[in-house]
C-alpha cells in the first residue's frame, strides 16, 4: 500500500478516537474552539478539517514529518443561522499547541481584515465550498481568478501550480468588505 494514505488513515483514525471519547462521555471541557459571527450572511459557506502547519503569516507552527506522532488537528465550518453567518475552528485540547498558535495569529489581526482573511482560509483549507451565486457572478474576472487561486492551495504539488501566499496576504482585498466580522468568542 501507500505509506503516506496508510498514516494519513491511522492518524484519522485517532482522532476520530478522541472526538468519539468526548462526545460519548460528555467531556466538554476537552472542546477548544473560536466562533466568528458576521454582520450578515458571509458569501462562503463550508465544513472541513485540516492539520494546520503554518498560521495566518506562514510561520511555521507543526512539522508533520512521517513519523509516530499523529499531526494536531482542527475543524472549520462556516455556517449560516437566523440572518447572521458564523465560522468555528475547533479542535481538542490534545492539539492545543498548533491549534492554539493557529488562532492566536488570527486573533492578533484587526477586525476589520478578519473577513478577506478568514475567506483565504476557507478557501485554502476547505475542498467542500459553496458560494452565494450573487457574490461570485459579480465578482471581476480578477476576483475570480483570486478564489480559483485559493482553492489550488489545497493542491498535491503534481504539477506546476501558482504560488498562493499566506491568507494574511489578502487582508486588504475588496471582495469580501462588505461583510464585517461583529463579535469573537473563545471556549473556553
Amino acid at each position: 500500500m501507500n505509506l503516506g494514505v496508510d498514516i494519513g488513515l491511522r492518524d484519522a483514525e485517532r482522532h476520530k478516537d478522541r472526538y468519539d471519547f468526548v462526545l460519548e462521555n460528555s467531556n466538554w471541557g476537552a472542546v477548544r474552539a473560536v466562533l466568528f459571527r458576521f454582520n450578515t450572511i458571509f458569501p462562503i459557506q463550508c465544513a472541513g478539517g485540516f492539520f494546520p502547519e503554518k498560521d495566518i503569516r506562514g510561520r511555521t507552527i507543526q512539522n508533520y514529518g512521517i513519523g509516530r506522532k499523529t499531526p494536531d488537528a482542527m475543524t472549520l465550518a462556516s455556517f449560516a443561522a437566523g440572518g447572521n453567518s458564523y465560522i468555528s475552528f475547533c479542535w481538542l485540547e490534545d492539539s492545543d499547541v498548533s491549534c492554539s498558535a493557529y488562532v492566536s495569529a488570527l486573533l492578533e489581526q484587526p477586525q476589520s481584515e478578519l473577513p478577506a482573511i478568514l475567506g483565504a482560509i476557507i478557501l485554502q483549507v476547505s475542498e467542500n465550498c459553496h458560494f452565494a451565486p450573487d457574490w461570485y457572478d459579480n465578482l471581476s474576472a480578477q476576483g475570480k481568478e483570486w478564489v480559483c487561486l485559493q482553492a489550488y492551495a489545497g493542491l498535491p504539488p503534481i504539477m506546476p501550480l501558482p504560488k498562493v501566499a499566506s491568507p494574511i496576504a489578502y487582508k486588504d482585498l475588496p471582495y469580501l468588505s462588505p461583510f464585517s466580522v461583529e463579535s469573537i468568542v473563545k471556549l473556553p
